[in-house]
């Protein structure tokens, strides 16, 4: 009985044996296979590595209107940085023009160098924080002058570069419009001040005109004055008396006096011209004398419509002439204007006196030949 009881005993203790370390089979016995890899069961999800984010990459834009904006996008892989920007200015006609450069550079952690082989130009986009504690970007070059230019841009999406692209051209659309407005009323300014610069000169040289025609003196060359004319027939009545003094006059001598008497009315005559052009000179001076205070309307008007232009503009204008540039050129007009208005009526009757004192001198002449005549009876 102890023997059998020590059998089964020692047959369970090499059961347990088995099973820990082969297993069982099917009917829960133990086995001898040993186990392989791919009999490991496989996790149904096995984590990856995640990429940490790229520092720089992104798109940013800087809004520097009315002068210019540019749009910058870089892509970062590594510690190499490639991308692009795109500078829109305008183009003066109320349109837009863009330049686009290709950019590669470097970065550490705070500052991305970016390099434009077609220009040579260098450009550093910096990481800044601000005092709120927010993250900030500034662009960074040198300008043509030599100066630092330092833009703080902002993280913007190529929709809200175009957006702003588009409301800045139809602005400029519109202001384009404008300029051309205030441009035509800026000529219409310019025009007038020409106009009353260029009357301003006529009054003082029709003035001028006036007094040469009256001028005392003899003929210089082929030019004769009024005083001239009347000094010719004073010397030719001189001549027609001593003619008509001889004490026995024949007809030869009446013809003389006749001759020289005939001299004197070519001198008249040609008084008579003078005194025509004269008188043409002195319509168009009363003329233009009696335009000037519509002109200096008319200019104050331009230059008070081109003021309010500029005023009601959103940008401003340099233009020329700018409002108040009519000032000095209408103080000058109206001043010569005065002048000639005060000198007129002295020249007007110098002008008519010497009219009157030719006809005195024809008369006497007539007289004296007409006396010779009587004095014998001469055929016709």
């Amino acid at each position: 009985m102890l023997v059998a009881r020590l059998r089964l005993l020692t047959a369970c203790v090499a059961i347990l044996l088995a099973i820990v370390v082969g297993g069982c089979d099917s009917v829960g016995l133990p086995t001898s296979v040993t186990p392989t890899i791919d009999d490991v069961p496989t996790p149904s999800h096995v984590p990856t590595a995640v990429p940490g984010p790229s520092t720089f990459s992104g798109t940013y834009m800087f809004d520097g209107r009315p002068d210019f904006i540019y749009f910058l996008s870089i892509t970062q892989t590594g510690n190499e940085v490639a991308g692009f920007l795109n500078n829109v200015n305008p183009d003066g006609k109320g349109g837009t023009k863009a330049t686009t450069l290709s950019l590669n550079g470097t970065t550490d952690s705070d500052v991305v160098t970016l390099y434009a082989s077609s220009t040579g130009r260098v450009y550093t986009l910096s990481k800044t924080s601000a005092e709120d504690g927010s993250l900030g970007f500034v662009f960074s070059f040198p300008t043509d002058s030599g100066q630092i230019a330092a833009h703080e841009v902002t993280p913007a999406s190529q929709y809200e570069f175009n957006s702003l692209l588009a409301t800045w051209q139809a602005a400029m659309s519109d202001q384009e419009q404008v300029t051309q407005d205030i441009l035509a009323k800026s000529k219409t300014l310019d025009e007038w001040i020409n106009h009353i610069e260029q009357a301003t000169g006529s009054f003082n040289d029709s003035i001028g005109s006036l007094q040469e025609i009256l001028s005392p003196g003899i003929n210089y060359g082929n030019f004769y004055t009024e005083s001239s004319d009347i000094q010719g027939i004073r010397d030719e009545l001189v001549t027609v008396k001593d003619k008509a003094a001889v004490k026995q006059m024949s007809c030869s001598d009446i013809e003389s006096v006749d001759y020289y008497y005939g001299s004197m009315k070519y001198n008249y005559d040609e008084l008579g011209k003078r005194r025509g052009e004269f008188a043409k000179e002195v319509s168009s001076l009363e003329a233009s004398l009696s335009q000037v205070e519509a002109y200096i309307t008319e200019t104050q008007d331009a230059a008070q419509v081109l003021d309010e232009a500029i005023k009601n503009s959103a940008y401003p204008y340099g233009v020329e002439p700018f409002p108040g540039d009519e000032l000095a050129p209408i103080s000058s007009y109206q001043a010569a204007a005065d002048a000639a208005r005060n000198q007129l009526p002295d020249l007007k009757a110098t002008d008519a006196a010497n009219q009157t004192t030719a006809d005195s001198l024809m008369a006497e002449g007539k007289s004296v030949l007409d006396g010779a005549k009587a004095l014998v009876n001469c055929p016709p």
